[in-house]
């Protein structure tokens, strides 16, 4: 019988192997780490890699995004190629600036070993920049992209039916962090909120693309439609308030520019479901009462635990802004800080690492200036997509594209005041992506009139 050394010897030996087999792929055809990358999306926290020496656990998704990005930009140096940053990606530039600037400023504030965790999370954000310049600058079809998209939206809300039967006590997992969910669709992310949103961004996506459809793409729209049921009843049963609210606004938004009888249906089918789900009703009520309970100080209405963890977290980026208004207190930094000024009981408790709200953690970690750039960054991103949804020499498929893509974005605008969302790795390799390839599709003007969409 092998002994574990030997075996441990074999697994990292082939491991090794698997890195130079993919690293020689991935160098001749780059535009093929897009899918991986997915499918580490997929994976999620289940895929989770310590860092010698800085006892930091990141996602393996963060890791390949740092590979896939430096293997690409030596290749780029070695073959002298042409690279095309467009408005994103130098928007993207200047806030990393402002980011790297705001950390180095407040540097003293923290230990060595807090620094480098905080600076591996702006050379993270650089990664996933880095991304959208790839899917710029390769060859990558949109059609591709959602494809890739909706099979990982497929594919989470398949595991999260396993895990919603399996494990609906997440109690157990309280001692790492997290917070304790039961009865709720987690999937992989252990976090029904930001699975929710993500599922409520790519319906609406989907949805779009259904407005226009030909005889021909009859075939491959039944796919999506299938598709789109499957994430419908894994995002119901995350029983996330903001994903339900999310969901709502990008269906509100789609009827209103596209078809009056879609808002018609959403009207109709919002109140069905706030009335005749009991669970659905009861999210609901907890969210009315909350409402009220936090803009009148009534004690006619209760504040759930929730809203009221929700509303400290406000206050307290608000309160960190006021004492650093310029450039804040440094880039993700905001769990050493509130752990050091007495916010936070750990610096490892997950909610400690930012504000529910991703602009109000931008404006407490980068200040005024780090929340300009950003808001500036993600509005270039609405008018790209923007763009796309009126090009008149797109094909409907591509424009549907692009509506589906601004309107989802605008929800997940809405997602992201409750949430830190915009800031997750996962959104932020779905956007940037989706960035890329539009930009890309642009650029070109090309018609592809026989391009499909399939599953």
């Amino acid at each position: 019988m092998w002994s574990l050394p030997y075996m441990t010897f074999l697994l990292l030996v082939a491991a090794i192997g698997a890195v130079l087999l993919l690293s020689i792929l991935l160098w001749q055809k780059p535009g093929r780490s897009i899918p991986l990358l997915f499918v580490l999306l997929v994976l999620g926290e289940l895929a989770r890699i310590t860092i010698p020496g800085l006892g930091l656990e990141v996602l393996a998704l963060d890791m390949a995004v740092l590979g896939v990005g430096g293997l690409w930009c030596l290749k780029r140096i070695a073959t002298r190629q042409k690279v095309h940053l467009g408005p994103v990606g130098q928007l993207a530039i200047l806030f990393l600036l402002v980011a790297a600037i705001s950390l180095l400023f407040n540097s003293f504030s923290y230990t060595l070993s807090e620094n480098l965790q905080s600076l591996f999370y702006l050379i993270r954000l650089g990664g996933y920049a880095l991304i959208y310049v790839i899917a710029r600058n390769e060859p990558f079809k949109l059609s591709r992209y959602i494809q890739i998209l909706t099979l990982a939206a497929a594919a989470l809300s398949l595991i999260g039916f396993v895990q919603l039967f399996v494990v609906p006590d997440f109690t157990f997992m309280a001692v790492n962090g997290w917070d304790p969910h039961i009865g709720r669709l987690l999937s992989t992310w252990f976090d029904p909120n930001f699975l929710g949103g993500f599922l409520a961004f790519v319906l609406i996506v989907l949805l779009n693309l259904l407005f226009g459809a030909t005889r021909k793409e009859k075939k491959p729209w039944l796919w999506v439609v299938i598709s789109s049921l499957i994430i419908l009843a894994a995002l119901y049963l995350t029983y996330s308030r903001s994903a339900y609210l999310t969901l709502f606004v990008g269906l509100f938004l789609t009827g209103v520019l596209r078809s009056p009888r879609l808002l018609a249906g959403t009207v109709i089918l919002g109140l069905i479901f706030g009335l005749a789900v009991p669970r659905a009703q009861e999210r609901i009520e907890s969210l009315y009462q909350s409402t009220f309970a936090f803009a009148t100080d009534s004690l006619d209405y209760t504040l759930d635990e929730t809203a009221r963890l929700r509303i400290e977290s406000w206050q307290q980026a608000l309160e960190i802004f006021g004492d650093n208004p310029i450039l804040g207190v440094g880039y993700n930094t905001l769990r050493f800080y509130k752990y050091h000024n007495g916010m936070a009981s750990s610096p490892e408790i997950h909610s400690a690492s930012g504000a529910d709200s991703s602009f109000l953690t931008i404006l407490s970690t980068t200040g005024l200036l780090g929340l300009c750039l950003f808001a500036i960054l993600f509005w270039q991103t609405l008018s790209l997509f923007y763009r796309a949804a009126h090009e008149r020499v797109f094909s409907q498929t591509q424009r549907n594209t692009g509506y589906g893509l601004l309107l989802g974005s605008l929800a997940l605008l809405v997602h992201s005041l409750f949430v830190n969302s915009l800031l997750l790795p996962y959104f932020l390799l779905t956007l940037f992506v989706g960035a890329g390839v539009m930009e890309q599709s642009l650029s070109n003007r090309k018609v592809i009139a026989t391009e499909e969409i399939s599953i």
